[in-house]
């Protein structure tokens, strides 16, 4: 095989990031689909939709998204000072697998395919689903690109960019399959989401360093307080973000289903470990992360099952 084309093929696979694909939008389409079983029933669901979901979702997050960050990090300096090993980008444009046109070039295109597939729904289940299109439009592209760079900002990266994509992707893919929507589905979205941003701060740790000293600075919410306050504090970030999560899980597992009260025991599980963290190894900040990681897939899985056997 022709080396730049092996490269090339090399560098978008590594670009869609299976990983965090997994953990955030698949599993979000996951949880989707058994909040709708526990609604309709398997003789209900509108299974048809199902692989056109997860296209939209591989597209915006997979292939835009990662595109998009890994350009314009590339370009303020921060991947390129990174040291992380699951953070700091693909490293794609660093280690030349694909040039920044061609990573330009994939970015766009997916979002413009993702956006099309996106528009197919919206012409047949209506304007709430161009709603959440429009959701996961902003945020794959505001969450790093210019003007509004909000991942450069504390707070404003997870919280209006990555939070409300993930719960229109759970949301989403409850309406799509139901032609209903209700609190559960929207409780089960708003978990998962906060579940996912709240490892996303355990992943900023280890670009705290190259953050600060990008141009523009990438402030992240972790970053903010290493400058303020030292990097040791940092992990009170991740852990109280965990803490939100579990408050979260007990309120709606006492108001609508005590399967959320699984979420209990995850997010304890969470706390711990960010406490444990030794926020100046990275290597140690990382092994951390992947169990967050999985843990993230494992509850969205497990409520998921919960529901779709109706076990409550």
């Amino acid at each position: 095989m022709n080396i730049k084309l092996s490269c090339g093929l090399k560098g978008v696979f590594r670009l869609f990031r299976i990983v965090p694909v997994l953990s955030w939008s698949t599993s979000a389409i996951a949880l989707g689909v058994g909040l709708a079983l526990y609604r309709v029933g398997w003789a209900g669901i509108r299974f048809s939709y199902l692989f056109l979901l997860v296209f939209v979702a591989s597209m915006f997050q997979g292939f835009a998204a990662h595109a998009i960050n890994d350009l314009f990090d590339w370009y303020s300096g921060t991947d390129r000072l990174s040291e992380g090993i699951l953070s700091g980008g693909t490293d794609v444009i660093k280690n030349n697998l694909l040039r920044t046109n061609q990573v330009r070039f994939i970015g766009w295109a997916s979002l413009i395919l993702g956006l099309a597939g996106g528009l197919y729904l919206v012409r047949l289940f209506g304007v709430f689903i161009l709603v959440l299109l429009l959701i996961g439009v902003w945020s794959t592209v505001a969450y790093s690109a210019p003007p509004v760079r909000l991942a450069y900002h504390p707070l404003a990266g997870e919280w209006l960019a990555a939070w409300p994509a993930t719960i229109a992707c759970t949301v989403g893919t409850f309406y799509v399959l139901t032609g209903d929507i209700t609190p559960y589905a929207v409780a089960g979205g708003i978990l998962h989401a906060t579940f996912s941003i709240s490892w996303l701060m355990q992943h900023h740790l280890p670009d705290i360093d190259a953050d600060l000293r990008a141009v523009p600075c990438k402030l992240t919410t972790v970053a903010l307080v290493s400058h303020r306050w030292g990097k040791k504090y940092t992990r009170y970030v991740v852990m109280g973000y965990f803490l939100l999560f579990i408050l979260m899980g007990l309120f709606f597992g006492l108001r609508y289903n005590p399967a959320f009260l699984i979420s209990i025991a995850f997010g304890l599980i969470c706390v711990l470990l960010a406490y444990k963290t030794n926020t100046s190894d990275i290597e140690h900040i990382t092994s951390k992360q992947v169990a967050m990681i999985v843990l993230s897939i494992g509850h969205a899985l497990s409520l998921a099952v919960i529901f779709a056997l109706r076990l409550f």
